[in-house]
């Protein structure tokens, strides 16, 4: 992704492990949040679980992606979106060092921020 200034911030706010949730804040652009529309649209249809056995909405890793469950991987789970959803999952879910190790098996929040006042440093905002 190449930089470009913006004033949005992508919150997306996950679970990945019995409710162990971890968030994660990337600048975005207005375009690229365009583009991601239809895939978080999908993601809020997903068919969540009542419990936290499963069906997971983002069957990401060993962890989060239970295929002796019946789950399907990101990329077959979300369909024509899932070469989408390979690109959202590598630029603005936290996974890996930001939970412990493991990946995130639920999404439970995606929200997006627009920077109004600016407190404190130099510079522009911008993707990083």
């Amino acid at each position: 992704m190449e930089n470009k200034a913006t004033d949005l911030i992508l919150v997306v706010r996950g679970d990945h492990n019995d409710a162990d949730f971890v968030t994660k804040a990337t600048p975005i652009t207005q375009e690229d949040l365009d583009r991601f529309l239809p895939l978080i649209e999908a993601i809020k249809a997903y068919p969540r679980a009542k419990n936290y056995a499963g069906p997971h909405n983002w069957p990401v890793g060993e962890y989060g992606c239970r295929e002796d469950l019946g789950e399907k991987p990101l990329g077959v789970a979300y369909g024509d979106l899932g070469k989408l959803a390979e690109e959202f999952d590598e630029t603005y879910v936290p996974h890996g060092d930001d939970c412990s190790g493991y990946s995130l098996h639920s999404i439970y929040e995606i929200y997006v921020v627009r920077l109004e006042k600016k407190l404190f440093g130099e510079g522009s905002w911008q993707t990083v």
